[in-house]
């Protein structure tokens, strides 16, 4: 009776592992990407919100930088940020890169000194006084 709560254990986790998808996995209909925030587009599991990117290790989607977040949601920001409330009359919350990092194009937070300045995403082109 062991032998068979043994092998019924190794076939369970062999179906976890199996059933396992990253981002650019392939698959043919959503189910195949095995997360709520996966959908199949061209064969490849993507994150299925526009406010979404993978994470770095493209196991899951999170929320990219300055996109709206949820401090109490399921889903994270991108790495090296944190969703915080902006202040004013509304009630906002979003992704900001945590000091020391800079919110770049993909878009995610990049080390401020390790930055190619060319990725940066950032403001209004300087005011000239002539």
């Amino acid at each position: 009776m062991t032998e068979w709560k043994v092998i019924g254990l190794i076939l369970l986790l062999t179906l976890v592992i199996c059933q396992s998808q990253n981002i650019g996995d392939s698959c043919t209909t959503d189910t195949d990407c095995n997360n709520e925030n996966f959908a199949c587009l061209n064969a490849q599991c993507i994150c299925s919100l526009s406010i979404t990117v993978p994470s770095s290790d493209d196991s899951t989607c999170v929320i990219a930088a300055a996109q709206s977040c949820n401090q109490n949601g399921d889903l994270a920001c991108v790495e090296n940020s944190s969703c915080i409330s902006t202040e004013g009359d509304v009630d906002e919350t979003y992704c900001e890169c945590t000091d020391g990092f800079v919110q770049t194009v993909g878009p995610s937070c990049s080390n401020q000194d390790s930055t190619d300045t060319s990725n940066l995403v950032c403001c209004a082109p300087p005011i000239i006084n002539s």
